[in-house]
């Protein structure tokens, strides 16, 4: 069981890595950006805690995503950053990198989450794998 756990993580590191891979590669060129709005998205979940006599059925999540708008080739592209950030505020610069012949396929500073994200689900799933292998021989000859 752990294996096949191990190669599901192998992929989805792997999958995750090639994306990121494939847009720094096609986002070459670089620009500034500036954040012109924060989205403010409110996501509801329905809860049965108990609280003091009170059942709780509800509660709220407020995200926050940056809007960040940037210029190539005096063409204006205004995009939403797809990662809930309390941080950013509106007029804060942000780097852009872009595709050239698309400008509108971007990705906004250095995206190095993706990439930590991809090599460490890799690798968890890679030990998962061959830690199973290595020991399970050891395991035989004890019996």
């Amino acid at each position: 069981m752990v294996i096949i756990v191990g190669v599901v993580f192998s992929v989805i590191g792997i999958i995750v890595s090639i994306n990121w891979l494939i847009k720094k590669y096609d986002c070459t060129e670089v620009t500034t950006g500036k954040v012109v709005d924060i989205s403010k998205e409110v996501t509801t979940r329905n809860t049965d805690n108990y609280h003091g006599g009170i059942y709780n059925n509800v509660s709220q999540e407020i995200s926050l995503y940056p809007i960040v708008e940037y210029t190539v080739r005096d063409n204006k592209y205004v995009k939403k950053l797809n990662t809930n950030s309390n941080m950013a505020f509106v007029g804060q610069e942000i780097e852009v990198h872009y595709n050239p012949q698309n400008p509108n396929k971007c990705y906004f500073g250095k995206n190095l989450t993706q990439i930590i994200f991809g090599v460490l689900f890799t690798i968890a799933g890679v030990a998962m794998i061959i830690v199973p292998l290595l020991i399970d021989p050891i395991i035989v000859k004890n019996l």
